[in-house]
């Protein structure tokens, strides 16, 4: 009996033990979680300096607290406090027992930090040790393909680019045509014309607007000498890629001029205007090519009609303006310059009234009405 009385003492105060315990850890541990949430509403709030008061707090009532110490590091780069964010988000790097997403997150922040810091390759390192510790995570290897492109390491820019497209599906076509033209043109720099074209023709599979892909073909046969098949692939662009169509303008006219052939640099532009009129860069250009021929009648009339179809274009009243300069045309000058003036404070004030903001109903009447005026 006294046995089974002492059993039953020594349950009770191992119970109390229990619980006196769990009250304890209770009150060590909740001051840090607080004091975290706390933090992390201050950031919401962008009130920075509070969210550091915070999570200072929190990782002084627990040190382990990992998470606490993370956040602290990225307001303090928030903060403008570069340096010291870093030395954090390094120190939790070599920590013991991360997991592998928390570890790729703070290197991650360390990546962010270094950048600021302006040390880029450091940064890229960063990023590679976040992409070994989680390699499914698609942010780091996003980072990892925008660094290593940034740095020219376009071979390994591919392999994260491929691990994205595994990992999430994602369409990056447009980035892999961009990576493709960087190898092609490493080919053709080194003379591998035809291997740089297979790598420019795959771009344009993925990206058909993609007009450095049709430049650099064209400037790989011209170095072949394949002056036909350059002219075929530079002048898909202003038909294709309007927009970018005074990029190569000058690489066709002087392989035109070199070869004698006027008549094809007008044939060109007039063909380009057909299909994009609303584009001024082949306005300009056609007119700049009757300027150089003398024709500056020709060049005015052009312009003229080039302003009307491109919704007065800045870049064709500029030529306008040149070219009657150079005619000697003092009046016309003056009465086009003053058109071109009024035109551009009429849209400035429509853009104003645009902004105006309303009267309210009731307040109409002219300051100038007597009894509009309170007594």
């Amino acid at each position: 009996m006294t046995s089974f009385l002492s059993l039953i003492m020594l349950a009770i105060v191992a119970a109390a033990l229990y619980v006196l315990y769990r009250m304890f850890e209770n009150r060590s541990s909740r001051p840090s979680h607080d004091h975290y949430v706390d933090g992390l509403d201050a950031m919401v709030r962008k009130d920075y300096r509070e969210a550091a008061q915070c999570f200072r707090q929190a990782v002084e009532a627990d040190s382990d607290h990992v998470l606490a110490y993370e956040k602290l590091g990225n307001v303090y780069r928030e903060l403008g406090d570069i340096r010291r964010a870093a030395k954090i988000h390094r120190d939790l790097t070599v920590r013991a027992g991360l997991a592998p997403d928390q570890l790729a997150r703070i290197q991650l922040s360390l990546c962010d930090d270094l950048l600021l810091l302006d040390r880029p390759e450091e940064a890229r390192q960063a990023a590679e040790k976040a992409a070994q510790a989680d390699r499914r995570n698609i942010t780091v290897q996003l980072r990892l393909l925008e660094l290593n492109e940034s740095a020219g390491r376009l071979e390994e820019a591919m392999a994260a680019l491929k691990r994205v497209e595994t990992l999430g599906q994602q369409d990056l076509k447009e980035t892999r045509a961009r990576l493709k033209v960087g190898l092609a043109l490493l080919q053709i720099q080194t003379n591998k014309g035809r291997a740089g074209r297979v790598l420019l023709k795959e771009a344009l599979k993925d990206h058909p607007r993609c007009f450095k892909a049709m430049l650099l073909i064209g400037d790989s046969y011209q170095i072949e000498g394949r002056i036909e098949d350059a002219l075929q692939a530079w002048e898909r662009i202003p038909f294709e890629v309007p927009e970018e169509g005074w990029q190569v303008f000058e690489r066709i006219e002087k392989v035109y001029f070199e070869n004698g052939r006027f008549g094809d640099v007008e044939s060109l532009y007039r063909r380009v205007i057909q299909k994009s009129p609303e584009n001024p860069d082949a306005w300009v250009a056609l007119a700049q090519f009757y300027e150089r021929k003398g024709e500056l009648e020709q060049a005015v009339t052009l312009c003229r009609e080039g302003l009307e179809k491109t919704g007065r274009s800045i870049d064709v009243a500029r030529m306008m303006i040149r070219l009657l300069g150079r005619k000697g045309d003092s009046r016309e000058l003056i009465v086009f310059t003053s058109q071109l003036v009024e035109r551009l404070m009429e849209g400035s004030r429509q853009e104003r009234r645009k902004r105006a903001v309303p009267r309210p109903a009731g307040a109409e009447a002219s300051s100038s009405d007597p009894e509009s005026v309170e007594e």
